[in-house]
């Protein structure tokens, strides 16, 4: 919507209207073309969009309007600086002098996506793009880079070392942030795949399982570089969990075999050189935490839900008094004893897995993501706007909302004080940390 000496011109979804009379009556105007955006530029009017595409223009107040040298291209968004016209169109920024009869390419950056937004502010051009921001100085002959935000993806799994926050997402790898997330950095280095599903840290060594093949993958330098450790791995598929004991570490694999699925539980205890599979079931294991000198895989099942290993994972006994046919997402051990399990609620056994009670204070938790806790203060998400919160190991519990409205939390993870909630993206929905 723009208004221009008093008339008030919008575009809609159904055409674009104009009112003369601060919005008492509208009439329709024909622009010859969808119009996804306004602009006026003292008594010129512009329309742009991207069907059929192009720009177009008018010099009175709607009635009659002309092409403005650009046609059947997207046109994003315009401004204008000097005597000169922006205009992003087709992932590019072009720009025209001569009142839109040529145009000619000027930005000398990679834009990822597009401009979808420009804003001139004094000598200065701004330009956005659906993660970073370019600044001109000298009307868009030459563009910096001066805001990155890498983190408008989908947050899978979130841990932290030395001080150290590491996020695992989907296709941007493994972001690392060592000032508490204000500033972050890709740690890719050398990584199986760039979807990362779990991260577990095994005194300074950190494993990260993965996605499409990739396998797990080890850094022994806090992600500065990453090497493979699939040795023994009859077929890499998808790794959704994670877990260390001692020199154990436990992984949950999901894969493929002459279209027939396999979910295993693998051992190494020499640092990912070799893995054995002890134990094969018909799910997928969603999760891994260790208690004491126990390893619990939470899976989903028709009968049983969580497995419990006494023997670094050469056997495996089912777990009853968890709700049968319900799936457990995550798991959290916060200490010998006490282990908290997501499945369609919040269980809790205090018993080393013998016995379960449901301990959500009667609250219907449905939609669980993942689990976190420092001591007796245990966190809660929700696929969904929620976090719920307990400070009495699971007694009570309260609901948050906060400034997590309208975003999926997908993971939880505590350094310190500190609470970081990684976000899931899509549909437009903004991710990130």
């Amino acid at each position: 919507m723009i208004v221009c000496n008093g008339v008030i011109i919008d575009e809609t979804d159904k055409g674009t209207f104009r009112t003369t009379n601060n919005g008492i009556s509208w009439e329709s105007i024909n622009i010859n073309h969808w119009a996804s955006g306004l602009i006026s530029n003292g008594n010129i009017i512009y329309a742009y969009g991207n069907y059929p595409g192009g720009i177009y223009k008018s010099t009175d107040y709607g009635s009659s309007w002309q092409n403005y040298g650009l046609i059947y291209i997207d046109v994003n968004d315009i401004c204008f600086k000097d005597n000169y016209v922006l205009a992003s169109a087709d992932n590019k920024v072009l720009r025209s002098s001569d009142d839109g009869a040529t145009w000619t390419q000027v930005n000398d950056v990679e834009l990822q996506g597009g401009i979808s937004h420009f804003q001139v502010m004094g000598n200065n051009i701004f330009a956005s793009t659906y993660s970073e921001i370019f600044l001109s100085t000298n009307n868009g002959n030459k563009w910096k880079r001066v805001y990155t935000n890498n983190l408008s993806v989908d947050i899978r799994v979130l841990a932290s070392k030395n001080n150290i926050i590491f996020a695992g997402s989907y296709l941007w790898g493994l972001l690392r942030s060592t000032n508490y997330g204000d500033s972050w950095t890709t740690a890719n280095h050398g990584i199986a795949s760039t979807i990362v599903n779990t991260l577990c840290a095994k005194g300074d060594d950190i494993y990260a399982g993965t996605y499409y093949n990739g396998g797990i993958s080890l850094t022994t330098d806090f992600g500065e570089t990453w090497n493979v450790v699939n040795n023994g791995i009859e077929s890499v598929g998808i790794c959704y969990a994670v877990a260390s004991k001692g020199n154990y570490v436990f992984i949950g694999d999901s894969f493929e075999v002459n279209n027939t699925n396999h979910n295993d539980v693998l051992v190494t205890s020499n640092n990912g050189a070799n893995w054995y599979s002890p134990f094969q079931i018909s799910s997928t294991v969603n999760a891994l935490t260790v208690a004491g000198e126990s390893v619990f895989a939470g899976v989903y099942c028709i009968k049983t839900n969580i497995y419990q290993s006494f023997d670094n994972g050469q056997n495996w006994n089912a777990v009853r008094g968890i709700s049968s046919q319900v799936e457990v997402t995550s798991l959290l051990s916060t200490n010998d004893s006490t282990i908290f399990a997501l499945a369609q609620g919040i269980w809790r056994t205090t018993d080393k897995g013998r016995n379960w009670v449901l301990c959500d204070s009667g609250n219907t938790f449905y939609s669980l993501s993942s689990i976190c806790g420092s001591g007796k203060n245990i966190v809660a998400s929700r696929l969904g706007s929620e976090i719920y919160v307990s400070t009495n190991s699971g007694d009570n519990w309260v609901t948050k909302q906060n400034d997590l409205q309208n975003m999926e939390v997908r993971s939880l993870a505590i350094m310190n004080n500190t609470l970081f909630a990684g976000m899931w993206y899509y549909d437009g929905i903004k991710g990130g940390v």
